[in-house]
This record gives structure tokens, sequence and C-alpha cells, in this order.
């Protein structure tokens, strides 16, 4: 059996059997996608398109009691496959995430969460964007009658990059979220508002670069300027957000996220500007559908030579990608547990030059499960 059929049938084994384990509750999903830049690359390298077939499964339990502990526990896993003769974009990847809470009184809560998520390429190849990203922390949380909630967390993250060690980090993080509801209405309507902040320190295993130019250098090329230093780089991580949701017939949200990554390494540091809408509406046909746009500005202090997506990747999906785009989701339920589903999604570079362009569409339709 070649590793591709190998990976077919494993992949559909999985979410069929896991799904079955009492008392888990969750869902599974397969369908076949078409993406338009499978290497996810600038146009400026003749991006390649490709049909692939995709899988995965979640599963979670909760349990324990209101008023003291409470646990929870979620598990997915899902691979894809090219179903053409295109090497290195194979993958499984899996995900667990762990919660235990305990009320410390009516209004305060104490809670620990430990989370990964890992990407596994098929028979060795690093060519897809492996990687492993690891994470624990403790917080303590505030609620009041109007449905006020503040929690502040401190912990740590691991990641590792798997294509070259130099990207893998280490760090402290510590991060706040102020939740409030702003308005309520008839008809279930509101509008809530959320707030966060997240501060890292990132300990990368690679060594940082410095500047081999002097400022009045006009003629030597920007690659030539990097040049590797004698510490391992570490960056300083801020991320600040803040959203808007409204909720009633229909669902919209807008949110805002800023990132400023100071870097110890040259042409590593970038202030990034987020901004998300989105709205949830049901349609004729019993038919709901989700669009989203994102519009996404960065700009980095240094003049960045290389790779400007392994800098700043913050290794959050194996899909994730940090450009802006739109895109749009219809889902038609077939009964209590089956369910059709369609997407389409764009993602480009803005304000692109002919070195940087990038583009890809994503179109996808399966089958989901749930139970």
């Amino acid at each position: 059996m070649s590793r591709r059929a190998a990976l077919i049938a494993a992949a559909i084994a999985l979410p069929v059997t896991g799904a079955h384990a009492d008392p888990w509750q969750g869902e599974t999903e397969a369908g076949v996608e078409y993406d338009s830049n499978v290497h996810r690359v600038e146009e400026r390298n003749q991006p390649v398109a490709a049909p692939l077939l995709r899988v995965a499964a979640r599963l979670e339990a909760r349990g324990g009691e209101p008023d003291t502990l409470r646990w929870g526990v979620t598990l997915g896993g899902g691979a894809r496959t090219v179903l053409t003769g295109i090497d290195g974009e194979d993958a499984f990847t899996g995900a667990a995430d762990l919660t235990a809470t305990r009320r410390a009184g009516q209004h305060l809560a104490l809670a620990a969460r430990a989370t990964h998520y890992e990407v596994w390429p098929v028979a060795g190849d690093l060519t897809v964007r492996a990687f492993a990203s690891s994470g624990a922390d403790v917080s303590i949380a505030s609620d009041d009658d109007r449905g006020r909630r503040a929690a502040i967390s401190v912990g740590a993250r691991r990641v590792i990059y798997k294509p070259d060690a130099d990207f893998d980090w280490t760090g402290p993080t510590i991060a706040v979220l102020l939740e409030s509801p702003l308005w309520r209405g008839a008809d279930d309507r509101a509008v809530d508002l959320a707030a966060g902040y997240r501060l890292e320190r990132r300990t990368y295993q690679g060594l940082g670069y410095h500047n081999g130019c002097a400022p009045s250098d006009q003629t030597t090329p920007i690659a030539e300027c990097f040049v590797p230093g004698d510490r391992v780089r570490a960056d300083l991580v801020q991320v600040a957000s803040a959203r808007a949701t409204y909720t009633g017939a229909r669902v919209a949200s807008v949110g805002y996220e800023l990132t400023v990554d100071d870097s110890t390494s040259f042409g590593s540091s970038l202030v990034r500007q987020r901004l998300t809408l989105s709205v949830t509406t049901p349609l004729p046909g019993a038919l709901f559908a989700t669009a989203t746009v994102t519009g996404q500005l960065d700009h980095f202090p240094d003049p960045p030579a290389v790779a400007r997506d392994l800098a700043t990747l913050d290794f959050t999906s194996l899909d994730d990608e940090s450009r802006s785009g739109a895109a749009v989701r219809i889902a038609r339920a077939l009964g209590p547990a089956w369910q059709l589903e369609a997407r389409w999604a764009i993602q480009a570079t803005a304000f692109a030059d002919d070195v940087t362009s990038f583009r890809r569409q994503v179109a996808y339709a399966g089958v989901t499960w749930e139970r």
C-alpha cells in the first residue's frame, strides 16, 4: 500500500472509531478541497494548485460539580492528503486541551489549563509546515451579578518548528481578559464587549542577526546586511485586542488586534494591525451562512530579507494564514446529527510588491456528523 493510500485509510478510520467512545461527545467531518496555492508561496515562485482530501475529528468530555471542581478534556485530530502527484503537503494533526476549574467563592474561580497542537508530516517530509506548540497556565477569574468578568493568567509556552530548529522557542506568558455586557434587549438580543492583553517573552534556539551594513551604505544588497550574531534571538511580543459582539436573529462581531514584536534579531521586529468583521445569519432553505473579512497591515521596522512568515508565524494551525482575506461558510442540517458544509476563502497580501505578492484560494465541500 502506498503512503498516500495508507494516509487516506488511517484518516477515515480516525473519526469513525473515535466518535463512538461513550461518554465522549464530538463531531467528525470529511470532504474534498481545492487549493490554488498548495505550497503557500509568493506568486513569483509560481504557485501550484491541487485537490486534497480532508478528514477531522473532535471529542470532548466535561464533568465534576459546578460548585466545586469542574474538568474538561478536548481531543482533536485530522489528516490531509493531496490527491495528485505533489509531495510535501500530506500531514496528520493532533490537539489536546485539558482544563480544571475550582470555585473559590460565589464570584471567584481558579483554573489550570494545558494545551498541545502538533503537525506530523508523512514519511518525514518536512516541506509541510510541521511544528508542535505546547502551553500551560494557571488563572484566576472574578465575575459579578451583572455578567462582567475579569481574568488573569500566567504560564509558559513552547514551540518546535520541525524544518528548522533555529525557530524553536520557549518563554513565559501573561494575559489579561476583560468581558462585559453592554446592552440587553428583547428576544435575547445583546451586545457584549471584550478586551485582552497578552505578553510573551520568547527565547529562540537560533542566534539572532545584526545589521552588518553602515547607515550610509546604499549599495550593498539588503540580504548581505544580515550577519549572524553571537547571542540567541529573543523577542518580546505584546498583543492587545478588543471585540464587540451582537447576538440576535443574526450574530455579528467586529474585532481589532495590535501585535508588537520587539526582536533582538535584525529584520524580525514587527508591528501588525488586524481588523476582523464576521456575520452569521440564517438563509432560506434551512441554510446558515457565516461571512468573515480580515484586513491586515504589517510594518517591519527593519528591512526583512527572507521568509517573513517564518519570522513572525504564530504557529496556531496548519492552515491559518497571517494575511488579509475573506471567507464564506454555508451549512445545512440533514437531521439531528448530519450536516452538509461548503467553505470558500481567499487570502492575499495587502499592498504587495512583485517580490512579496501572495494569493491563495481554497474551496471545500464535505459532510459533518455530530453527536
